[in-house]
C-alpha cells in the first residue's frame, strides 16, 4: 500500500495507508516530519459509526481528547465504545477531505457537521 501524508484541524501532519471504504492503518508523525514507530487501527465499524453518528446529529463536538472528551461529543461517544477519541484527530479530516463534513473552530472546541 502507498504511504499518504495528510493534517490535522490543527496542522499537525500524519501518515495512513487503506482507505474510508475500508479501514485505515494511521502513523502520526515525529519531530522530523517522519512517521513514528506508533500505528492506530481504525476499522471500518469505526468509520461507519462515527459517520452515522454525524449524520444523525448533523451537527456534534469533536471531543478527541483521549482522557476527558467533551460531553455529548463524538469522543465521548467513542470512549463508551472503548475506542480511543484521538482517533477522530486522523479520522475527522479524512472525512472532509472526502467531502463527508465541514468543520468550525468556536473557542477551543472544533465542531464537524454534514455537507
Amino acid at each position: 500500500m502507498v504511504i499518504k501524508k495528510a493534517f490535522t484541524f490543527t496542522g499537525i501532519p500524519f501518515f495512513y495507508e487503506g482507505s474510508l471504504d475500508d479501514k485505515l492503518k494511521v502513523y502520526p508523525s515525529g519531530n522530523e516530519d517522519e512517521p513514528t514507530g506508533t500505528i492506530a487501527y481504525i476499522d471500518n465499524q469505526i468509520i461507519e459509526f462515527v459517520k452515522e453518528t454525524i449524520n444523525e446529529r448533523q451537527l456534534i463536538k469533536m471531543g478527541a481528547c483521549r482522557d476527558c472528551p467533551s460531553k455529548n461529543s463524538l469522543g465521548e461517544l467513542l470512549l463508551m465504545r472503548k475506542k480511543s477519541p484521538q482517533f477522530l484527530s486522523y479520522l475527522l479530516p479524512l472525512l472532509e477531505g472526502a467531502d463527508f463534513l465541514t468543520h468550525y473552530t468556536e473557542g477551543k472546541t472544533i465542531w464537524v457537521r454534514t455537507k
